[in-house]
């Protein structure tokens, strides 16, 4: 889930234009999995007066980016971090943030098939 505060938003992930930041998520180098089927919300359509031409597709608010994890079959069930990188431009109506990776450690436990479901609605 990302939060952007009123006010500020960031591109799509397939901007219009070249000159624009994509915002994307994926792992990081050396992950012990990677993110398959990455999908973001539908993008509003702005025109922001600082870019001039036409409308952009956008996201602002708080919005959810779900991905399919893929685990190794190889894996050893036990605790693992699996390093996400977030990469984004935020912008406000007159200006854009240089563009920033951050890095998100998200604590898992890699288990068999037989174990317990944990969160159902998120993991079908």
């Amino acid at each position: 889930r990302v939060a952007l505060d009123e006010g500020w938003h960031v591109n799509a992930e397939h901007p219009v234009r070249k000159d624009l930041v994509p915002t994307r998520l994926g792992t990081a180098d050396k992950s012990p999995a990677r993110l398959d089927d990455v999908r973001f919300p539908a993008a509003v359509s702005k025109t922001l007066g600082s870019l001039g031409e036409g409308a952009l597709p956008l996201h602002e608010g708080t919005f959810e980016i779900r991905a399919v994890l893929v685990v190794p079959e190889e894996a050893t069930p036990c605790p693992r971090k699996i390093p996400l990188v977030l990469s984004l431009s935020a912008c406000d109506a007159k200006t854009c943030q240089p563009p920033q990776e951050i890095q998100l450690d998200v604590a898992l436990r890699f288990a068999g098939e037989t174990g317990p479901r944990r969160h159902p609605s998120l993991f079908p």
